[in-house]
């Protein structure tokens, strides 16, 4: 999984920054579903990015590790046991004291200016709903590293994870959905997702982008868009894509929590708001509820 998202990862990095990747091919696999791993790569390393402006070292490591005894910086703690360690690690600005018993807390976020990125709180989810437990060590100016570690799975396990909770077909569609989403790595995770549901996906990064393949007349079932964009808001895109296409239907997304109270002002009175931080089951789960007409419970 690591190297299939390497592309992504490095795309969502500026070139003043080095990743690195350290992979040990003798790791022990792990039950876990991949599009949900490549959530939590793609999370770890955005935040890891914004905490460098002035560039740095983020470094990507699997291993296998045995665990003799539980360590106290680890969530949920750990039993005695063998497991594989997905880890990235920065040369950034590192995690206050006061502030690293909340950064897995929904909503929570040091970085209020840019209201980017997936949440940690989404992270914690998934680690724990495979069983596994997280680490962090961190120090003011000295970096980060959260590792995330998986129970070992013995034996020979399928690499299309037959072990791993299926996405249920009812979430599955065959629609043409318009994603709008100026963040690069939220925007390939989210395209990777729906096509991986059986949708058609055409992304773009900005407003302008996504009226320019309206214009094209090219068919659009769900307008799915970030809330906050250069340009003008999702709400002032969809407000212009209805006026011309009634018919589309439209899932807002964002990361600002003061958004949700906005979703009431919404363009359209079928719209739905989803609040970053989404697993992709809820993102896929959503996007079927709107174009189906019915409310997810997960949706605003």
């Amino acid at each position: 999984v690591v190297r299939d998202v390497e592309s992504l990862l490095r795309s969502a990095v500026s070139e003043d920054i080095v990743l690195v990747l350290e992979l040990d091919d003798d790791a022990s696999s792990v039950v876990a579903d991949p599009t949900q791993i490549e959530q939590v790569l793609v999370n770890l390393v955005v935040n890891s990015r914004d905490a460098m402006p002035e560039g740095g070292t983020i470094t990507v490591a699997v291993a296998g590790v045995q665990l003799d005894e539980s360590d106290d910086t680890v969530t949920p703690p750990l039993v005695p046991g063998t497991y594989t360690a997905l880890s990235v690690a920065d040369t950034g600005s590192g995690i206050s004291e006061d502030v690293i018993p909340h950064v897995f807390e929904p909503f929570f976020t040091t970085k209020e200016e840019l209201g980017t990125g997936l949440g940690l709180a989404t992270v914690y989810g998934i680690v724990t709903q495979s069983g596994g437990s997280i680490g962090v060590r961190t120090a003011l100016g000295k970096g980060t590293s959260i590792t995330v570690y998986l129970p070992a799975v013995s034996g020979e396990v399928s690499e299309a994870g037959d072990d791993a909770v299926p996405e249920s077909a009812d979430h599955h569609g065959r629609e043409s959905v318009l994603l709008v989403e100026d963040e690069e790595p939220v925007r390939d995770l989210v395209q990777r997702v729906l096509e991986r549901a059986g949708y058609r996906v055409r992304a773009a990064a900005l407003p302008s982008d996504a009226l320019r393949v309206l214009e094209d007349g090219e068919h659009v079932d769900l307008l799915l868009t970030d809330v906050v964009m250069p340009e003008m808001s999702g709400y002032q895109l969809a407000a212009r894509v209805l006026r011309v296409h009634p018919e589309i239907r439209t899932l807002f997304i964002s990361g600002y929590a003061h958004a949700a109270a906005q979703a009431a002002l919404s363009v359209d009175g079928d719209a739905v708001l989803l609040q970053k931080p989404f697993a992709p089951s809820e993102l896929a789960r959503a996007v079927r509820h709107v174009l189906d007409g019915t409310l997810p419970p997960e949706a605003s």
